[in-house]
């Protein structure tokens, strides 16, 4: 799910499912996974943020090649930062 630009409704399981498991029986194991891990889940990294927001940004309006440098760009400051304790 952490890159799903938006949620997946747990219907949609359901019915992949073919009934089979119910939304509560996935709400459930989401939450038992969830609480097993200790709410340690990974966030998304500053490079992984940056393409994904890049991604959703028409062709029209910045090609390929300028999202490119961006990306570098991005992971450039993102090394820098982390030199810098004051960002951590």
């Amino acid at each position: 799910k952490i890159h799903e630009v938006e949620a997946i409704d747990m219907a949609y399981f359901s019915d992949l499912s073919k009934g089979f498991y119910t939304v509560e029986q996935f709400t459930d194991m989401e939450q038992t996974i969830i609480t097993s891990l200790q709410w340690r889940l990974n966030p998304p990294t500053p490079c992984s943020f940056t393409q994904n927001f890049l991604s959703v940004i028409p062709g029209i309006i910045m090609s390929r090649k300028e999202k490119l440098v961006v990306l570098k760009l991005a992971r450039y400051q993102t090394e820098l930062s982390v030199r810098e304790y004051s960002f951590l």
